[in-house]
């Protein structure tokens, strides 16, 4: 016979097990996991904002279905998506072991940023080549990666910092040559902290074409749906709906110049032959 003891304890795991089910209770929303990542997502006076999160209001609203965010550090939302706590997911790179337990789309919502170098402006350095950064220091953020070139070769002098705008503080103080960060990422700090008139790219950059796309938790309902998810990401595209999220929620909201170098001006026009 089970004491009181072993029932609570039965009792709990039962109520964990309906916790991590997702739609336990019928519930027919999207559960989105939001982890902030200016200048694509974060919170603020109007609650989760930015690109990604219209992106998925948009996508949840043409699978007639409401949408419900949760904030979450990246681990916590890697977390959820792993159990089925939350359904769809923006943001992620694909990865092995992400990939088994998320589903990635076919059809990206755009394609990585290059990694690029900003230098001070009139400081008389210029980077054109990867051998030119074996006579600089270059500024990084604390856990980074960039591209296997730069990030496996040791010869190069790297100065790592807790975030990008501590990065570009060294960099127009002097205590860095150079600093490499995303473009998109970049492009919004220097617009950001003002700093358009103060530093300007390099020539020479990384390319990053690698596809970004919504990821569908394996263990959600979501699942059944897949294709029509991928259908409609598709729709975005070929419609304008998703060139049209990113120009008003970055290039117009951030002020950031249209002729971005390593992208090629546009990351829509490359998601679709």
């Amino acid at each position: 016979m089970l004491g009181r003891g072993h029932i609570a304890g039965a009792l709990c795991l039962v109520a964990v097990g309906f916790w991590l089910i997702p739609h336990a209770f019928g519930r027919d929303e999207i559960v989105v996991p939001f982890s902030p990542l200016p200048p694509w997502k974060f919170i603020d006076d109007s609650g989760f904002a930015g690109a990604y999160a219209e992106v998925m209001r948009t996508t949840a609203m043409r699978l007639g279905k409401p949408i419900e965010f949760i904030e979450c550090p990246l681990k916590r939302c890697l977390r959820f998506m792993e159990t089925g706590r939350a359904d769809l997911v923006i943001g992620l790179r694909a990865s092995p072991d992400r990939s088994a337990y998320i589903r990635f789309l076919e059809t990206p919502y755009r394609m990585s940023s290059g990694k690029v170098f900003y230098l001070k402006k009139g400081g008389g350095k210029s980077i054109r080549s990867h051998d030119d950064l074996y006579r600089l220091t270059i500024g990084t953020k604390l856990g980074a990666k960039y591209a296997p070139a730069f990030d496996d070769d040791t010869g190069i002098r790297k100065v790592a910092a807790r975030s990008y705008p501590q990065n570009f503080d060294m960099l127009d103080r002097g205590r860095t040559d150079a600093l490499i960060i995303a473009e998109d990422q970049g492009e919004y700090w220097i617009s950001a902290l003002g700093y358009r008139d103060k530093f300007e790219k390099a020539a020479f950059f990384y390319r990053d074409e690698g596809p970004r796309s919504l990821g569908v938790s394996r263990r959600s309902p979501l699942m059944r749906e897949f294709g029509a998810v991928e259908a409609v990401m598709r729709q975005l595209i070929e419609d304008g709906t998703l060139e049209g999220i990113y120009r008003r929620q970055y290039f117009e909201r951030f002020g950031i110049p249209m002729d971005l170098r390593a992208e090629g001006g546009s990351w829509v026009s490359k998601l679709l032959p």
